[in-house]
């Protein structure tokens, strides 16, 4: 299952339960999988049975924020408590 771009992949918009947008993604004769997204997330006009294509890009920025919060928190927690 591959796109024009690499990281680009196609997935089918197999239905939308309330808020709730059910895409569907198999490679071949592969196993098939089911990804829960918000409905918000979906280009506008999107309906049931519709061929999306996804991509997926690396984002440097926001790793290295995660990474120095993920820091700061393991720092907070192994500092001794206060008696």
């Amino acid at each position: 299952m591959t796109g024009a771009k690499p990281g680009a992949f196609s997935v089918t918009l197999d239905r939308i339960e309330g808020e709730v947008a059910v895409l569907l993604c198999s490679e071949n004769e592969g196993p098939i999988y089911e990804w829960h997204l918000p409905r918000a997330w979906l280009p506008p006009g999107a309906q049931e049975g519709e061929r999306l294509t996804c991509a997926l890009a690396r984002d440097p920025h926001a790793t290295a924020q995660a990474k120095a919060r993920n820091v700061s928190l393991l720092d907070e927690l192994s500092k001794p408590e206060a008696a």
